[in-house]
């Protein structure tokens, strides 16, 4: 299934858009909107990363879940 796609407009500081073109150029990057939404997915995965990781760590400071753990461990 392809993903649908919707036009958007943005502002990018000069610098990082004259080295996405060149890089587009040199064949480092299939092409400049590829390398936009390359960068977006590796944005958003690195927040959900650390969604991940604030809730585990929220979860180990539960006392219920700490004994529940500490419950399962002795069982085996």
């Amino acid at each position: 299934m392809q993903n649908s796609v919707k036009d958007y407009t943005f502002s990018l500081p000069v610098d990082l858009v004259v080295k996405l073109k060149e890089y587009s150029k040199k064949g480092y990057t299939p092409s400049f909107d590829n390398a936009i939404v390359a960068a977006v997915k590796n944005y958003i995965k690195s927040i959900e990363t650390q969604k991940i990781y604030d809730e585990i760590t929220a979860t180990s400071k539960d006392p219920l879940f700490t004994a529940s753990v500490k419950n399962a461990l002795n069982i085996i």
